[in-house]
């Protein structure tokens, strides 16, 4: 007992099993407060005191584990479970979020409590943290690539090469113009199982201004499956091969006028025997002007009508027309050049058309993005799943505004099958490769063409800032039954201002 005002007493709990009470009784004549009485070594009054008595019971001891980090494989979230926390004998322990919870990447607080027998508790806190070593990041921060008509190369790497996971990549103009420095590419690049490195091709213009280095801009994302951690903004670095101010337009030659066709049309490097083969066909001319002029109007048309392009970009046009009414011929409703740009790559990557194995490359691609098509939420919207197949097929060429043979609706419908994901695609694209389809849009398809492909814009773009120009060509290509040549479109476009401005005075 104490006596006094004046005197403090310290009491030493701390070897007391848990649950041990003590009662202090403290007199000063008036009685005094609880909160005059302190008891190191975690007890404190449990609120039953009366008058000048108070109660004292030790509490409970408990050991939290160390903070904790688990790996999530590139998945947004995983389960954790780690070790329970040691807690003195006869207490219970509960924690929350609880072993065993998904935890999302990122550091998650855990708060576990030890209760005893008669409900004093204690607590003790600790970390999950949950990591995705499945970055997706750039391997470097800048990627250098001498002009000319060439390409640099891009490298994309993961750090884990468990599952299957997706990062998308593109450029955008830095100092550097995708009008004459480089070609504009989007994509998305996909680690199957065991892949940890992609490549993504920058295409590279040759031409003749003096500029110095300039800069195109690279940028990873919507990562699927992982995320992106690293350098993921980058550049390349284009360094400038022309020292003095030019005389000529590098344009003129044959080897460049090509190649740079083989990236405006094909979106890709020219193999080298299709690059000898056109280049020969003007090289042949010798000095013959009127012979090299119209060598160089063919072998332009002839990347057009080349099945790797009918095959691609123009497969993007139909399958856009039919999936969406983006009609070529329509400023309000055609397929715009980023967009056309982004998915004519997708769908020609890896295809050089007669190399050993193109076809199935090609077809693989077709199939991937017609299925990418059908299970997008806008078509969905314009083509309900109930759609039978007959009545999804009509809804097909309705859309594309053509009227299909009873043959190619037949084959469509065969091509539905049992419907489904697979049936929806399958005859969205045999609607696409009809020939009342082609026949439709290929005119329309073909003007549009020599806007994207030979001034990389689309026609209502400065300087027109109207689509006269293209209904011009529209119309003059149809009076001459789509003969390009005849229509002297090909040759108007490639000796123009605008395109020849491209690469030099």
């Amino acid at each position: 007992m104490l006596n006094s005002n004046t005197i403090s007493a310290t009491f030493n709990f701390n070897n007391a099993p848990p649950g041990t009470q003590f009662l202090i009784f403290a007199q000063n004549g008036a009685g005094t407060s609880r909160n005059a009485v302190t008891a190191p070594g975690g007890a404190s009054p449990n609120g039953n005191e009366q008058g000048n008595l108070v109660l004292f019971t030790v509490p409970p001891s408990i050991t939290c584990p160390a903070n904790i980090t688990a790996d999530a494989q590139g998945a947004s979230s995983v389960v954790v479970n780690y070790p329970p926390p040691t807690a003195s004998a006869g207490a219970t322990v509960s924690c929350s979020p609880a072993s065993g919870s998904s935890f999302n990447v990122g550091t998650t607080p855990v708060v576990c409590t030890a209760t005893d027998s008669v409900g004093n508790t204690a607590t003790c806190s600790f970390t999950v943290t949950v990591a995705s070593t499945n970055a997706m990041h750039l391997t470097a921060s800048n990627f250098n690539v001498t002009e000319g008509c060439s390409a640099a190369t891009v490298t994309v790497q993961r750090d884990n090469p468990n599952g299957t996971s997706s990062v998308d990549i593109a450029t955008s103009d830095g100092t550097a113009s995708q009008k004459n420095k480089y070609t504009i590419a989007s994509t998305t690049l996909t680690f199957n199982s065991g892949e940890v490195s992609k490549t993504f091709t920058v295409l590279v213009t040759e031409e003749s201004f003096v500029e110095g280095a300039q800069t195109v801009n690279i940028t990873l994302s919507n990562p699927q499956n992982g995320v992106v951690s690293g350098p993921s903004i980058g550049t390349v670095t284009i360094l400038d091969n022309d020292t003095v101010p030019p005389t000529s337009n590098v344009i003129d030659d044959a080897g460049t006028f090509v190649c740079q066709h083989y990236h405006d049309f094909l979106n890709r490097v020219p193999d080298a025997s299709g690059q000898a083969f056109w280049t020969g066909t003007i090289t042949s001319c010798g000095a013959d002007a009127n012979c090299i002029a119209n060598a160089r109007i063919n072998a332009s048309a002839a990347f057009f009508l080349s099945t790797e392009f009918q095959e691609t970009g123009f497969d993007v046009l139909r399958v856009q027309r039919v999936a969406f009414a983006h009609r070529s011929n329509n400023a309000a409703a055609r397929f715009a050049y980023v967009p056309y740009m982004h998915d004519a790559q997708q769908v020609g990557q890896g295809v050089v058309v007669l190399q050993p194995g193109y076809q199935a490359v090609l077809a693989a691609n077709k199939l991937a993005y017609v299925t990418q098509i059908v299970t997008s939420p806008a078509f969905i919207t314009l083509f309900p799943t109930s759609l039978t197949g007959p009545n999804y097929v009509d809804q097909l060429f309705l859309s594309a505004g053509v009227t299909p043979t009873t043959q190619e609706r037949s084959d469509a419908i065969t091509a539905f099958g049992a419907g489904g994901t697979a049936g929806r695609a399958a005859a969205l694209q045999s609607v696409a490769d009809s020939n009342s389809l082609r026949q439709a849009e290929v005119q329309p398809a073909f003007v549009l063409m020599e806007y994207y492909g030979y001034l990389r814009r689309n026609p209502t773009d400065p300087p027109d800032g109207n689509d006269n120009g293209y209904q011009f060509w529209l119309a003059k290509l149809n009076s001459f039954g789509g003969d390009a040549v005849k229509a002297e479109m090909v040759k108007a476009f490639i000796t123009s201002t605008e395109y020849r401005g491209r690469f030099g005075p």
